[in-house]
């Protein structure tokens, strides 16, 4: 016999009802902000900097984390705020879509790339620092990876844009590589060098990651 009384189910959406898994997962976005986070720390400890920067001499000794974490250094605020923008929002764009995976393949592949990419072609470089290579494989990796699902869905406007940004990256990157001179930054009032080389392995790097991704 009916009593009138109805059933709410356990799935039913409620304000304290916690959030699916995969919206769980694509809220947080520790990595991007863990990393960043990083960065400035070290900054504010120049002997820290000292310790993670790429030097040439240290690697050679047999410091190989430098590879890495040579990109987390800064030779100034400025540096550290152009590199750290780009590079947390875009991390935490890909967390929020749930790639943070694809983001730390993007983030330490190319990191190491680039590290590798300076040692064999630079080896006149003793110092190297900063995030902008890493910020590049982030770029063009969202990029290309934004290009091919707006031509699944024929978005062909969207498509020409993103292709028009993609060609223009590398065409700044090749000008910067040809001139030895960067495009956007005043190199006589700059305290560091640019390295066009990292700019363009780290590109390229996040066009493969781009690749992969579906």
């Amino acid at each position: 016999m009916p009593t009138g009384v109805t059933t709410v189910s356990s799935s039913d959406s409620s304000p304290s009802s916690p959030l699916p898994a995969p919206e769980r997962a694509r809220s947080r976005v520790w990595a991007s902000l863990l990393f960043s986070s990083l960065a400035v720390v070290i900054y504010l400890g120049p002997a820290l900097g000292e310790w993670f920067a790429y030097d040439r001499t240290a690697i050679a000794a047999g410091q190989l984390w430098r590879l890495v974490t040579g990109h987390w250094t800064h030779w100034t605020a400025d540096h550290l705020a152009w590199d750290l923008v780009v590079f947390a929002v875009l991390g935490v764009f890909w967390e929020r879509t749930g790639r943070r995976r694809a983001f730390l393949v993007c983030v330490f592949g190319s990191a190491l790339l680039i590290s590798l990419a300076v040692w064999l072609v630079l080896p006149e470089m003793a110092l190297y620092r900063g995030l902008s290579g890493v910020d590049c494989a982030l770029v063009t990796a969202v990029t290309f990876q934004s290009l091919r699902r707006s031509a699944r869905s024929g978005q062909h406007g969207l498509s020409l844009a993103l292709t028009a940004v993609l060609a223009g990256y590398f065409l700044k990157v090749l000008y910067e590589l040809a001139t030895g001179s960067t495009l956007f930054v005043n190199s006589e009032n700059a305290t560091f060098i640019a390295v066009p080389l990292a700019h363009l392995v780290g590109g390229v790097f996040g066009l493969a990651v781009g690749l992969r991704e579906k």
